[in-house]
């Protein structure tokens, strides 16, 4: 009877206790292995709290009621096996709810006692804490600003003497330690920018602190030529949150900016060009004018209306004449159709006379630029140069109508010259003394040759070209000509000529074979004294690009470049120019016979065709003359 009262204190201090106390006694199998717990002792709670009735609760085992997992029971079994007590905090779903249990486990002779105590409200709080927590440090790591927290440091006396960086986020983490080469986190102000205290940032901190008034200021760091934009906002009595963005990249974007209007502005005043903007003025979708929005330096001056005068104001009002011109048409066309267009008018207002060369651009939906510059004298001087060709074209026309003329009618005197010498030497040869007849012979040679300089001169003057004489022409079937009429020569100075594959032409086949008949003539002429001539004709085709700095107009499309090379007796090519000129000659009548007019022939026929003529020699190596023709596959 002596243990009731003490059983009874027992059972009231489990009855009043709130959380569950059960005392468990181990079932073991034939190898003393704890295989289960029986329930010995519990409170009341129990019962209410899992809605079982005593005599389940006693008469099944721990695992039978599905009170633990498997986790649990292996500490349970763990407690009893060393004695050490178990802790542990579990979350368990009742009737669809979760309930959080705070269980401690302990050995009791050779049970084992086990109190949980039910920490839902508690638990339930702290998670939400947790989620906020969470949730504001994601909020915090995802700003795109930087954001760090300054924890004063004071001395003995309270003066704050440094500010320690207590949090940051990833912005401010990663960007203090790419520009200062440091971890913020836990280190102090001047430990990351000593220079903060001398420019004055360290006295910014301190007076948010002293006073609580928020700072905002943009910082120059010269060191590293950085720019941020800096606010400072008291926390609590020695906290501050520090909120930063690098403007360094915004910094350059604008004076970059300023600096390239500055250029463009300085582009624009230094061109020789006449440089407007302007946008419409619509009435309606009607475009009726237009106003100035820009204008340089140089459109100004050629305006000859004040710069200030001329912004803002419109087309129709400063310049009425441009209807007249048709310029209003042309500018509503362009700023609708989106085409540049390029014009030259003649500008004739109030005795004010000049020519421009206007050039008109859309540059986005309501801008017009205007590009314009004064091309009177250039004008002037074209009308002049017009007057002038027109000049020499009707002098040359004259010149070689009289050089036709002139040749033409020579020609009938000097057959007669050349008759009467003839028949002076059937007739009277006999009867004169030598002297007579040297003079006689030398009559005759002359008008020959005065004869044949007029025929040259006479071909020469003939030599024009039109669309309707162009044809194709096959080059070899002309050098087969050539040879053939120049045979005699050929097999006289015992000549070898090589000819290779020539491509076909466009041209004028009679003049293409006075150009070559000249051509190879002169390489058998100038042959050197005891050796057989040797002449080589070849062609290549070529692209307009890679010709020769060759007086061509025209420099497009393919080409035949055609080589005559001779071993003859060369010349110096100083004087290359001079051997195309009318009547230019190296060398004596005396040394080789000649009219001085070949080559200038072959010059004039070449440039007919839109080609040109060249030649390369070394005085007693031979010489190359080259010829350039356009070149069109057929």
């Amino acid at each position: 009877m002596a243990n009731r009262p003490q059983s009874d204190s027992l059972q009231r201090i489990l009855d009043s206790s709130v959380g569950y106390i059960l005392l468990w006694e181990p079932v073991r199998d034939e190898a003393e292995t704890i295989i289960d717990f029986r329930l010995t002792l519990y409170n009341p709670r129990i019962l209410e709290t899992f809605a079982i009735s005593p005599e389940v609760l006693v008469s099944h085992t721990l695992r039978q009621i599905h009170m633990v997992t498997d986790e649990i029971f292996a500490n349970y079994v763990r407690v009893i096996e060393t004695g050490t007590p178990y802790r542990a905090e579990r979350a368990y779903d009742y009737n669809g709810n979760t309930r959080w249990h705070d269980i401690t486990a302990t050995k009791l002779n050779d049970g084992l006692l086990t109190i949980v105590k039910d920490i839902t409200d508690t638990k339930q709080v702290s998670l939400a804490l947790q989620t906020q927590s969470q949730l504001l440090k994601q909020v915090f790591d995802s700003s795109l600003n930087g954001i760090y927290l300054l924890q004063a440091v004071r001395d003995a006396t309270g003066a704050v003497v440094d500010y320690r960086v207590t949090q940051c986020n990833r912005v401010a983490q990663q960007e203090l330690l790419t520009q200062f080469g440091i971890d913020p986190l836990n280190r102090t102000l001047l430990e990351i920018y000593p220079a903060s205290k001398d420019q004055g940032l360290f006295t910014i901190y301190k007076d948010v602190l002293q006073t609580g008034k928020p700072h905002q200021s943009e910082r120059h760091y010269p060191l590293q030529n950085l720019w941020y934009e800096i606010s400072a906002v008291k926390m609590d009595n020695d906290s501050l949150v520090i909120t930063f963005v690098n403007t360094t990249a915004t910094r350059l974007t604008a004076r970059q900016a300023i600096r390239q209007a500055e250029r463009v502005e300085g582009l624009l005043n230094g061109s020789i060009n006449g440089m407007i903007a302007m946008e419409p003025v619509r009435k309606g979708s009607t475009v009726q004018d237009f106003r100035f929005t820009m204008a340089n330096q140089m459109a100004v001056q050629m305006c000859r209306i004040p710069l200030e005068q001329l912004i803002g104001g419109s087309l129709n009002t400063l310049f009425p004449s441009a209807k007249s011109f048709k310029l209003l048409d042309l500018y509503v066309s362009v700023l609708e159709t989106g085409q540049p267009q390029r014009t030259q008018f003649f500008y004739n207002v109030d005795g004010y006379q000049a020519w421009y060369d206007l050039a008109i651009s859309r540059m986005d939906s309501d801008t017009l630029v205007l590009s314009y510059t004064d091309i009177t004298e250039s004008r002037v001087m074209q009308q002049r140069l017009e007057q002038m060709v027109e000049e020499l074209k009707r002098s040359n026309e004259y010149l070689e109508q009289f050089a036709y003329i002139a040749s033409h009618d020579l020609q009938e005197p000097l057959r007669k010259i050349e008759a009467f010498s003839n028949l002076l030497t059937q007739h009277y040869a006999a009867s004169l003394d030598n002297t007579a007849r040297d003079y006689l012979s030398r009559l005759s040679k002359s008008s020959v040759r005065l004869q044949t300089f007029v025929r040259s001169l006479l071909a020469y003057s003939r030599l024009t070209i039109g669309n309707e004489q162009i044809r194709n022409v096959p080059l070899n079937r002309i050098l087969a000509e050539v040879l053939l009429d120049l045979n005699e020569a050929v097999l006289e100075k015992q000549a070898q000529i090589s000819i290779s594959a020539l491509p076909i032409v466009q041209g004028n086949a009679t003049q293409l074979q006075q150009l070559f008949r000249n051509l190879i003539s002169n390489a058998l002429k100038f042959q050197q004294h005891g050796t057989a001539p040797v002449i080589q004709i070849s062609a290549r085709t070529v692209d307009a690009k890679d010709l020769p700095n060759a007086p061509i107009a025209q420099r497009r499309g393919q080409w035949v470049v055609i080589d005559i090379t001779d071993n003859g007796i060369g010349f110096e090519e100083k004087h290359h120019d001079r051997i195309f000129q009318l009547f230019q000659r190296l060398h004596g009548r005396n040394q080789y016979e000649g009219t001085g007019i070949g080559l200038a022939l072959c010059k004039k026929v070449a440039e007919l065709h839109g080609g040109a003529i060249s030649a390369h020699s070394t005085p007693g190596e031979g010489s190359t003359f080259t010829v350039y023709l356009p070149y069109e596959e057929s």
